[in-house]
């Protein structure tokens, strides 16, 4: 993890720090959540390309939404069961069993969109599944729920291991996890916002044009160096 030099004193009145420290967490969430609506959007871009559908900005946004779905329905169902969002278990809840959300979620695209908002929908969703599989601090994903328990984790990380696997029961980590991740330069935050920052300006560039393209980039990074800097400066890392 690289830390930013911090600052003694707060560029900011007292008054102002809080409401600035909650738009920076905010901020955070959102560069958590950047790969997976940047898949999301290169998803639509290229099915659309390989299925010969013209693609307008609104498909972009409709496949990174999509994208980012299971964690929207984990808020919705931490809100309904009256339990903290993204804790330690809520790989284990309905919202992230991966089976039946491709099913519903292709079966509704095609219902709505053909075959064009199937392939993309289900695409989409088997991303979100398979990074979560990736990410460290999540213990892997149940792959198989709600038939089977099991976590499963990227193959390069063993793809199963049953004691692991068993075993992983954290008390909720997302406070420290965006912490140390995502409100300074660190190895997850650089290599995903690098790959989201790519697939994002492919999806811009085949839909949009060069020029969208590059500002698009252009905006991503500039926030991002923003939110790191203002974070080191209000010593929240």
């Amino acid at each position: 993890m690289i830390r930013l030099a911090r600052a003694t004193k707060y560029p900011f009145p007292q008054q102002g720090e809080l409401q600035v420290k909650k738009l920076i967490w905010i901020a955070a969430f959102s560069m958590a959540a950047f790969l997976d609506f940047a898949i999301g959007t290169f998803i639509a871009a290229v099915v659309g390309k390989v299925m010969n559908v013209p693609v307008t900005w609104w498909h972009l946004a409709i496949a990174g939404v999509v994208a980012l779905s299971p964690d929207m329905l984990q808020i919705v169902n931490s809100k309904l069961t009256k339990q903290e969002a993204f804790g330690g278990l809520h790989h284990e809840t309905w919202d992230h069993w991966p089976i039946p959300l491709m099913f519903v979620g292709g079966l509704v695209g095609s219902v709505c969109g053909g075959g064009y908002w199937a392939i993309t929908v289900f695409l989409c969703l088997f991303f979100h599944f398979t990074h979560d599989m990736e990410i460290g601090n999540t213990g892997g994903i149940a792959f198989f729920a709600p038939f089977e328990r099991d976590r499963y984790f990227a193959w390069w990380r063993g793809f199963y291991d049953p004691a692991t696997s068993a075993m992983f029961r954290p008390e909720n980590q997302l406070d420290p996890w965006i912490r140390e991740n995502w409100l300074c330069p660190s190895r997850m935050s650089l290599i995903e916002l690098s790959l989201g920052m790519l697939a994002l300006s492919i999806a811009a560039h085949l839909v949009l044009g060069t020029v969208v393209a590059e500002a698009l980039l252009a905006a991503v990074a500039a926030g991002t160096i923003g939110v790191w800097f203002l974070a080191a400066r209000l010593n929240m890392t």
